[in-house]
């Protein structure tokens, strides 16, 4: 029988049980997530012509997971590069998110972000002064190895919910640090660690018993891509 028969309040009141309140295990398997360095979108300034705001071009507002963003700066016509990228959108759960991302000095570079989005909202950049062009600035999902994160669609209590990982590169599987796997659990933004960069076709599985305990929060999953 079903919670919402005992408990009347569950089924009128709109009450909700919270994951930790769950005695299962949640697998979610990504397979061949994007390694395209321009998937969101791409800004391609006119020269050094001092600190200006760079148009940004979309290509796609929706992560093919969500996950952490890449800036990737290339050199311009002025064989320098330098700049800040500000991001807004939200994360797997809803949440409005903004994160800076600054390119320090002169050379081109791959910045990664911390941040988790589903769906991004709105991309400002804008380079340097006279000395620094922005060049070519693409912004991909974070591809690299202990950098780049794939969300979780659940939140967890702690890196201890997290029981397993499994990666696995071009149909071979991977060992994954010995199977010391806390290193590659973010409990801050709820995301797994990639085990390795991003390239060809590969796929990441992951068991875990969510421990978080939502009491406080109206819904865990609220995005309306979801809802």
């Amino acid at each position: 029988m079903s919670l919402k028969t005992h408990y009347p309040d569950i089924r009128f009141s709109g009450n909700l049980v919270t994951p930790d309140e769950i005695d299962r295990y949640e697998v979610v398997t990504v397979v061949n997530p994007s390694y395209a360095a321009n998937w969101f979108a791409t800004a391609v300034s006119s020269g050094p012509t001092g600190t200006a705001t760079v148009t940004v071009g979309f290509k796609s507002k929706i992560a093919d997971w969500p996950r952490n963003v890449n800036g990737i700066w290339t050199t311009g016509s002025g064989t320098k590069c330098g700049g800040t990228l500000t991001i807004v959108g939200q994360d797997q759960f809803g949440v409005t998110q903004t994160e800076v991302l600054v390119k320090p000095g002169t050379a081109a570079a791959t910045i990664a972000g911390t941040v988790c989005y589903s769906e991004i909202t709105s991309i400002t950049a804008q380079q340097w002064t006279t000395a620094n062009d922005i060049g070519t600035l693409t912004v991909g999902g974070g591809t690299l190895g202990t950098i780049g994160k794939l969300a979780l669609p659940f939140k967890i209590g702690g890196t201890a919910d997290v029981g397993h990982i499994m990666y696995s590169h071009n149909g071979t599987s991977t060992p994954i640090n010995g199977g010391t796997i806390g290193a590659f659990v973010d409990a801050t933004y709820h995301a797994i660690k990639l085990p390795n960069s991003i390239s060809g076709s590969c796929a990441i599985t992951v068991w875990a018993k969510p421990t978080y305990g939502s009491d406080n929060e109206s819904r865990m999953s609220n995005h309306n891509l979801l809802t």
